[in-house]
């Protein structure tokens, strides 16, 4: 029975193992993902910047119009002082009415503007607001993560420095029939304990010569998963 305790802790430490490993091929991964998120949030906050600036210069032109109209018609009217006929006179009067009608459109589109940026500075301060919140969260999740993998490297490195021990207790030729099995199970486990007559691993019915082998100690393998069997 000795055989099947130390097959059973090579067995625990080899399943640790393999879990560890597959922690650590994880961790970067998650890393990664966390580093991508932060990088969209910066984007997102890139891209509402640059429409705001966008729509700033839009005012600032449409400011500028309404000065180079303002000043249209203040050389229409001093025009309108010097001319002579009324025919000239209602010219100059035509050139101001439409001076005034696009001053008039212009400051529509300039107060349409001013609701417009001051909507998208206040979007833009909440998603800074929101982006902060998130880039905290995700940068303790981060930190949580390089913790983590620093842990889980310590760890496997002691269950590593375990199993040379573990394994040099155990005969070649069993330990490479172990060896074989392990690798072929999901679950990491090349023996299966027979509980009330059936096999662990994978509920096999063990036949009645099987079970004599098993209860002498011999090394046998279920018929259903080719795992070594032991008594549970």
């Amino acid at each position: 029975m000795a055989l099947f305790d130390r097959l059973r802790d090579l067995q625990k430490v080899d399943l640790v193992i393999f879990q560890l490993r597959q922690r650590m091929r994880q961790i970067p991964k998650e890393t990664a993902t966390l580093e991508a998120e932060l990088k969209k949030q910066e984007e997102r906050l890139a891209v509402l910047e640059k429409e705001t600036k966008k729509e700033q210069v839009f005012q600032k032109e449409t400011e500028l119009e309404l000065a180079v109209r303002e000043e249209e018609i203040k050389k229409c009217q001093k025009h309108l002082m010097e001319v002579k006929t009324n025919k000239e006179y209602s010219a100059v009067l035509a050139e101001i009415e439409r001076a005034k009608k696009a001053i008039s459109d212009q400051e529509e589109k300039a107060l349409l503007l001013m609701d417009k940026i001051s909507g998208m500075k206040n979007a833009y301060k909440e998603e800074e607001r929101k982006s902060a919140q998130e880039k905290n969260l995700l940068e303790a999740k981060r930190k949580a993560l390089t913790g983590e993998e620093a842990e889980t490297k310590s760890r496997l490195e002691e269950e590593e420095k375990k199993r040379p021990v573990l394994s040099g207790a155990v005969s070649k030729e069993i330990l490479a029939i172990y060896e074989r099995i392990l690798p072929t199970k999901s679950n990491r486990k090349a023996l299966a304990g027979v509980v009330n007559g059936s096999c662990s691993g994978c509920h096999f019915r063990i036949p009645t010569v099987t079970m004599d082998r098993v209860h002498k100690g011999e090394v046998v393998f279920c018929d259903g998963c080719s795992r070594i069997l032991y008594l549970e």
